[in-house]
């Protein structure tokens, strides 16, 4: 069962460019409104003035969460940012495949320790892993990017991706 625990480290995995990409004035009013955190909560996330530090806190409070409130945030980047919705899937299918990888060839569930990370959430054999898995056709441009692979399979894909790391 997914948990707090592979929430967090998918979050920390992709921190770095949800910190640098994420709007936060477009992202928030959103979560706000779909009830996600508490009044305490919105302070603190609010009263930085910098929004890269408001990212950072946001994204704190969002590792403390459950897995759903984890598919609300992954509708709303949709809505708002879906090319970062884009990069958290890509990572979370890499760092599954790799943990497959290293079940296949450990035989008895092992976990590698050795993970890569997606630097550039756009490589053809990511994309085509993922719409394999999710079963969605997607346009392609030149560097193989997924642009349109939101379905209800992917969205129940998300919500398993909590477990992502966990053994």
């Amino acid at each position: 069962m997914a948990g707090h625990g592979g929430i967090a480290r998918l979050l920390e995995r992709v921190r770095p460019k949800l910190v640098q990409e994420l709007d936060i004035n477009k992202v928030f009013p959103r979560l706000l409104r779909r009830g996600i955190f508490t009044v305490s909560e919105e302070k603190q996330i609010l009263g930085p003035a910098d929004p890269k530090t408001r990212t950072e806190t946001l994204l704190d409070f969002l590792c403390q969460k459950d897995r759903n409130v984890f598919a609300d945030f992954c509708k709303t980047l949709e809505e708002c940012a879906p090319q970062l919705l884009t990069c958290i899937v890509l990572e979370s299918q890499q760092v599954k495949h790799l943990e497959d990888r290293a079940v296949d060839r450990a035989g008895v569930g092992a976990v590698s320790d050795k993970r890569a990370s997606v630097s550039d959430c756009y490589t053809p054999t990511l994309s085509a892993h993922l719409e394999d898995r999710a079963g969605v056709v997607a346009v392609r441009d030149k560097r193989s990017r997924v642009s349109d692979c939101y379905t209800p399979t992917l969205y129940s894909q998300i919500e398993d991706l909590a477990g992502v790391g966990a053994v």
